[in-house]
């Protein structure tokens, strides 16, 4: 993963600041290898950042609160998926244990509150054939407490979050809508915009009318949104990308 642009625009916001705080959904473990979160707050200094960490899976939960033992970042963590309302809900993920022996190292990464995440998505954006049989052979449906950003945040005492980070499997845009950008906007979202599908453009419009700069990154899979205000990664080049008006316009 390239999280160059990520890892800059967080030691950016320290640099301003004397303290950020972070807000990761789908934190899985922590310690994947593709995970800039991780790496920035094992290189902050004690104060300097609070930390909740969302992540819905039981046993990955308790993996990932292992693994950021001694951390020197405050962080508080949330066995919970990230939803537009508190309750429980089905979560579609790999059964515990399956051997990934011959898959990509992603495969253990994967987990939704849309189960259409191993077809329809997987179509359109995985493809591989052999990878989808072994997703669909291997899924089993979970029940996950579910709460909003919001509920969590008031929860820790988080009064706003500068940087926040999603990674839900295609249930990225649902959860940013829950997001009042009007009272509590964060300083930069990075978000999976690849599973987005006809919904991405209607999710980049939204983004785009609060005030933020969008920078499609680590190949093209993650969109990272910055507020124009603060002038930051004003260099970086930005892919061009009609609005649905001028999509309309060129289908006609």
């Amino acid at each position: 993963m390239s999280d160059t642009k990520v890892i800059h625009v967080l030691r950016e916001l320290l640099s301003r600041q004397s303290h950020v705080s972070v807000v990761q959904v789908g934190a899985h473990v922590g310690n994947s290898e593709n995970d800039p979160i991780h790496r920035f707050l094992w290189s902050v200094r004690g104060g300097q950042c609070t930390a909740i960490l969302i992540e819905p899976v039981r046993h990955l939960f308790e993996q990932l609160t292992a693994n950021y033992a001694r951390c020197p970042a405050d962080i508080r963590f949330e066995n919970a998926a990230a939803a537009e309302a508190a309750g429980h809900r089905s979560f579609y993920r790999l059964k515990e244990g399956t051997d990934l022996t011959g898959m990509p190292g992603w495969m253990n990464q994967l987990g939704s509150l849309l189960p259409e995440r191993i077809d329809a998505m997987w179509d359109a954006c995985e493809q591989d054939p052999a990878h989808k049989s072994f997703l669909a052979e291997n899924t089993i449906v979970d029940r996950v407490r579910c709460a909003t950003i919001d509920e969590m945040r008031r929860k820790h005492g988080m009064a706003g979050i500068d940087f926040l980070q999603i990674d839900a499997e295609g249930y990225d845009y649902e959860i940013l809508k829950t997001i009042d950008f009007e009272s509590s906007k964060p300083k930069a979202v990075n978000y999976e915009r690849v599973l987005l599908g006809d919904a991405e453009g209607e999710c980049r419009e939204m983004l785009q009318s609060h005030g933020y700069t969008l920078y499609d990154h680590n190949h093209n899979i993650d969109t990272l949104c910055v507020l124009r205000e603060l002038g930051i990664g004003t260099r970086w080049k930005q892919r061009r990308r009609l609005t649905r008006d001028q999509r309309r316009q060129r289908r006609h």
